[in-house]
């Protein structure tokens, strides 16, 4: 009896420490199983927000672009032709071929603005952009934006003032302000003034300034700035494919 006690003590303490081996080799198993699934979704994660800030920055490229063509073709246009128009009114050298009477006294009336949508900023502050490579270089492009922006916005009001200004002085001095008003045309009477007056020419003189080298300088200086993020970028995003 004694002997056979012996053994079955000797098959526990046997099958107990293959028992608890087995054990310890599940539970590293199952450790090692965990961390590898934690490693691909890690991985996988990685690639799915390495491709969705690429993805952004690409979609900001494209936008930033069609914005610098939209205020290239701002400047070459519209600036010129208002900055030829308002050299004409002062009987300066100008392009004849992008001026006329009528150009000269819609100056009067409206200036062209810039009309930049905000669709690049917005696609940069929505972003999700931690840890992405992609950060600093958005950022910088949307506060040019933000820089630029908000001056030209504030030009415009300045301008949209002058213009008030200057209506409501025509309005008080000239007989036929109805007429210009109904019939959006300037008389002779209405000719002869704008060009003599010379109150009126120091109104024009100040709105030509305000224009041309205030609102057209920050213009200039949008163009410039973003051109340079842009090359930023798309340089970046070459570097990255």
């Amino acid at each position: 009896m004694k002997i056979f006690r012996r053994l079955r003590q000797k098959w526990i303490k046997t099958d107990f420490k293959k028992y608890f081996l087995y054990a310890i080799g599940e539970i590293v198993l199952v450790v090692i199983g965990i961390l590898i699934a934690l490693g691909i979704n890690n991985r996988q994660e990685d690639k799915r927000l390495q491709k969705y800030h690429r993805d952004t920055a690409a979609q900001v490229l494209v936008q930033v672009k069609e914005d610098l063509e939209l205020i290239k073709d701002f400047r070459e246009n519209d600036i010129y032709e208002l900055e030829h128009n308002f050299l004409r009114y002062f009987d300066r050298a100008h392009d004849t071929l992008r001026t006329s009477p009528e150009k000269v006294v819609s100056l009067m009336f409206s200036i062209a603005n810039l009309e930049v949508s905000d669709r690049a900023t917005v696609l940069i502050d929505n972003a999700d952009l931690r840890n992405s490579e992609y950060e600093n270089i958005l950022i910088d492009i949307a506060q040019t934006y933000k820089k630029h922006l908000k001056p030209l916005y504030g030009m415009d009001e300045i301008l949209l003032l002058t213009i008030g200004e200057n209506l409501e002085y025509l309005r008080n001095q000239v007989p036929w302000f109805e007429d210009l008003m109904i019939d959006l045309r300037c008389n002779y009477d209405c000719q002869v003034f704008i060009k003599t007056d010379q109150s009126y020419r120091n109104r024009m003189a100040n709105m030509r300034f305000t224009y041309i080298h205030g609102y057209g300088g920050i213009v200039e200086n949008f163009y410039d700035n973003l051109k340079a993020r842009e090359k930023e970028l798309s340089a970046f995003l070459h570097q990255k494919n």
